[in-house]
């Protein structure tokens, strides 16, 4: 596909003749602070942002009501567009209200005004080439509004079409929509986010400072004020440590995806999906944290054209709510666009690891069809399939499942099984045998367990192992980066 970058409201491909419609630039906008107006935009955006959020998790409940289904989606598509546009058109006045008041006014002109005049004339002053560069940044988002709804596939073509300049440019005027495209290339993802952090920064700290006075006599703001001064620095050191953030959205719960390797050069990739009670303050924990595991398996590879990716890319529950598959239902979608956009940009082999919950969204991704060659679901509470061949994945693709010893969610697999770790617990236990006519050896929370037999995957050894957050060491992480790089003959299965 071959693509033009953007467009006037006309049409017109972005950096040809352009006229400026004389209401965009109505002067009456003159003397509203710049910076304000990026503001309303950027709340325009979360809130677009959040509404798309809500259809994709409210679609499933919606399911036996088509037609509201379908009018609900409309409506909520209608007012997101509607924001979007406006956000734009908001930044892009900001842009030449800033060029305006810039002017000097003791530089010779045809009017000599005092500074609070030189605004309102600035658009008779300014040149016409000037104005229409500002109005071309302002439409080059309708292009990369329309990639949004692309299929990443197309939107690593448009990419490929451009300059490199200009690709830097939409990066510097549209960090946001960069940096959360699937499909476009790392290298510019990575750019648009490294925007995004130092932007979070300076709004964490701006906060910060306003509530320094009042934390000398009020406890409460001075725990506000630890936490916002332990983010600016967690984002700080991300900065210092040049981490590959491929997506950064720090708004509720946060969302962040982060690349271990190369990825733009990689051939082979692993994408791993984490369970419940992860989000942005704990992405960067210790030993045994998510973004940890990834590296662990990046270290376990050759490396040589190796990649491993943390993608928590979904809001994940943090407690009783990891009952319901709401979660899963809403992040299933952005797990499976994601993949094509990393198949997109040419990665050959693609293998999905998902621990815990994290097999829930994967198994709802995989009904529908993933790009991915091989899934492991490790310490699954049941991954909505019926059996491994319900998962559509790439030709030739194979389904795995791992549980370690001692790792409770494997409780539902056989009680007889989990006699000995409950006696270590409390010898009061015996009674569990008598569950074994309750629980049946394939039946857990969220459907067959991935380990039973009669479900159909491969079963990889954990020796080593032991516990629900155990799956990244010893001779499972063995297994596991055996299986990314597709040496299926060396993973040592289960008895």
């Amino acid at each position: 596909m071959t693509q033009t970058l953007g467009g006037d409201r006309d049409g017109r491909e972005l950096g040809g003749p352009t006229s400026v419609a004389p209401a965009l630039i109505a002067p009456t906008y003159v003397g509203i602070d710049p910076d304000g107006l990026r503001r309303l935009a950027d709340i325009a955006d979360q809130y677009a942002q959040r509404l798309s959020l809500a259809g994709t998790a409210t679609a499933p409940l919606l399911d036996r009501v088509p037609a509201f289904r379908e009018a609900l989606s409309q409506n909520l598509g209608a007012i997101r567009n509607s924001l979007d546009e406006r956000g734009d058109e908001l930044r892009w006045r900001a842009d030449v209200i800033a060029i305006a008041q810039s002017v000097d006014p003791a530089a010779p002109g045809p009017l000599h005004l005092d500074r609070w005049l030189v605004g309102f004339a600035a658009f008779g002053v300014l040149p016409l080439p000037t104005r229409q560069e500002q109005f071309a940044a302002w439409a080059g988002v309708r292009w990369l509004r329309a990639l949004r709804s692309a299929p990443p596939g197309e939107v690593a073509e448009a990419f490929a079409a451009i300059g490199r300049a200009q690709a830097r440019q939409l990066v510097a005027d549209h960090p946001r929509a960069i940096g959360s495209l699937d499909g476009a290339p790392p290298a510019l993802r990575f750019a648009a986010n490294r925007v995004l952090i130092a932007a979070e920064i300076a709004r964490l700290e701006g906060i910060a400072d306003k509530l320094e006075p009042q934390a000398a006599t009020q406890a409460p703001t001075r725990a506000v004020l630890r936490h916002l001064r332990a983010r600016s620095a967690e984002y700080r050191r991300w900065l210092a440590e040049e981490r590959q953030i491929l997506l950064f959205d720090p708004t509720g719960d946060g969302r962040v995806v982060e690349v271990f390797g190369d990825l733009s050069a990689a051939t082979v990739v692993g994408v791993l999906v984490p369970g419940m009670a992860n989000d942005i303050t704990n992405f960067s924990g210790g030993e045994g944290g998510f973004r940890r595991n990834a590296a662990n398996l990046y270290a376990a590879t050759a490396r040589n054209g190796v990649a491993t990716i943390a993608w928590l890319g979904y809001d994940t529950p943090d407690g009783v709510d990891a009952v319901s598959r709401a979660a899963a239902a809403a992040g299933a979608p952005y797990l499976a666009r994601f993949l094509e956009g990393i198949a997109a940009n040419g990665a050959c082999r693609i293998s999905v690891v998902a621990h815990s919950y994290g097999s829930v969204l994967t198994g709802i991704a995989a009904a529908d069809g993933i790009e991915a060659d091989d899934v492991v679901f490790i310490g699954s509470p049941g991954t909505t399939l019926e059996n491994a061949e319900e998962a559509r994945l790439r030709a030739g693709g194979r389904v795995w499942a791992a549980l370690a010893e001692n790792d409770p969610i494997g409780f539902g697999v056989d009680p007889l099984e989990s006699y000995r770790w409950w006696w270590g617990i409390h010898p009061a236990i015996p009674v569990i045998g008598a569950l074994e006519s309750l629980c049946r050896r394939e039946d857990l929370w969220h459907g067959v367990n991935p380990v039973a037999a009669d479900f159909g995957a491969l079963r990889i050894s954990t020796e080593g192992s032991s516990g629900h957050s155990s799956y990244f060491r010893a001779g499972a992480l063995e297994n596991l980066a055996a299986i990314l790089e597709g040496r299926h003959s060396s993973v040592d299965l289960a008895d």
